[in-house]
């Protein structure tokens, strides 16, 4: 190398005079370029010195404290093994079938909400069961009245209806909108029961003289 004797200075100089090679970076004060230098001792003692310009990406990665490097591996590992872990522990959740969760082969601190699950399930279905043994009750009563008889909901929609009333009124099936039916007497009374008032009119239909009362049920 020319001038070695200006260079002998040089970190990478003193490694390849020492233990046969050696390298460094440095940036350039004037112009702000990284650059990387090797030495080689060879074996007639002279020193080859070679430089390269990097990018500073490069030259950031170059430049990096090993600490940093571990940290950024033990970083990544820590991640993969805790979405590993998340994974595992969100799968038997998300495939539990709600209606039969004790068939999931789950982990053991997962059993009480497994057990919780299948107690409002079975709390569900005898809640269910007796609504639907209410209902029968219901139409069974409702059916067997001579009088009609009719449920509306706030919006004049027939929620349930007997044989009595279908005869009288055939166009006020489940369902429907009383509202909306053409019987005028029948609309009025239906808009004066659901803005709360109590009604009753007589009217004449099918040759008969009939009484229709109302009255709105409140729920507490």
């Amino acid at each position: 190398v020319t001038g070695l004797s200006n260079q002998s200075g040089l970190a990478e100089v003193q490694a390849a005079v020492e233990s046969g090679s050696g390298q460094a970076t440095r940036a350039s004060d004037d112009e702000g370029v990284t650059t990387m230098y090797y030495a080689k001792r060879l074996e007639d003692g002279s020193i080859v010195r070679l430089s390269n310009p990097v990018s500073a990406m490069r030259s950031a990665l170059i430049t990096v404290s090993p600490v940093l490097w571990l940290f950024i591996l033990v970083l990544t590992i820590s991640g993969a093994l805790a979405f590993r872990a998340a994974k595992q522990i969100i799968w038997p959740i998300n495939e539990m079938d709600l209606d039969h969760p004790e068939e999931i082969k789950t982990y053991q601190e997962l059993t009480p909400l497994v057990t919780r699950i299948q107690e409002q399930r079975l709390t569900i279905d005898e809640q269910i069961e007796i609504l639907h043994l209410r209902q029968k009750e219901f139409s069974a009563l409702t059916d067997n009245m001579h009088e009609g008889f009719l449920l509306l909901d706030r919006d004049g929609v027939v929620l349930s209806v007997n044989a009595s009333a279908l005869s009288l009124l055939p166009e006020a099936v489940q369902g429907a909108n009383l509202l909306l039916q053409e019987d005028e007497d029948v609309k009025n009374i239906a808009n004066q029961v659901l803005s709360g008032e109590r009604g009753e009119i007589t009217f004449t239909k099918y040759d008969r003289n009939w009484q229709l009362v109302a009255s709105p049920v409140y729920s507490h």
